[in-house]
């Protein structure tokens, strides 16, 4: 004999995979967003290194990449705080 979840535990099971449909894509483009922005960190940091990158370019490339990074890191917090 089989035993079946009662319709109201199948919403509630449903609407809380809903929930964390929508947190993920919330969050996702922030933190892969964050990741690019590291690896673009990375990349940038072996360019300089190896000479490829000039110092007139790399300085602006990593103010800017700096910036970024922070509104990244604002926005995740604020979407973390606001709950969504």
């Amino acid at each position: 004999m089989h035993s079946y979840l009662p319709i109201s535990d199948i919403l509630i099971y449903r609407n809380r995979a809903f929930l964390i449909t929508e947190i993920v894509h919330c969050y996702l483009p922030f933190t892969v967003a964050l990741k690019e922005a590291g690896e673009t960190d990375y990349w940038l940091n072996v360019m300089i290194a190896g000479g490829d990158l000039g110092e007139e370019i790399y300085k602006p490339l990593n103010i800017l990449l700096k910036e970024v990074i922070s509104m990244l890191v604002v926005s995740l917090k604020t979407a973390k705080k606001n709950g969504q």
